[in-house]
């Protein structure tokens, strides 16, 4: 499988999911990962919060996108998730 593939099939088993390129990284290179996570971006799969930090929406039939919950705040980035 491709390493877009795999990034995909991780996030649908995780639901709506904040995440980095490293948290992709078991899937490849840096570079690698990051070009995956690029062309899912243009594709509309996963969206873009900030420089590095992705999102996976899950779409819910009767209430739309089902938007990712912040939660740990800068505790978050203290823990080296970025």
């Amino acid at each position: 499988m491709s390493i877009e593939t795999n990034i995909l099939n991780e996030l649908k088993k995780k639901g709506t999911y904040v995440f980095c390129i490293k948290d992709m990284l078991k899937f490849g290179d840096y570079k690698s990962v990051a070009k995956a996570i690029e062309r899912l971006t243009i594709k509309d799969e996963v969206k873009r919060l900030a420089q590095g930090i992705y999102y996976f929406p899950l779409v819910n039939k009767l209430f739309g996108i089902e938007y990712p919950v912040f939660q740990g705040g800068m505790a978050w980035i203290a823990d080296g998730k970025l």
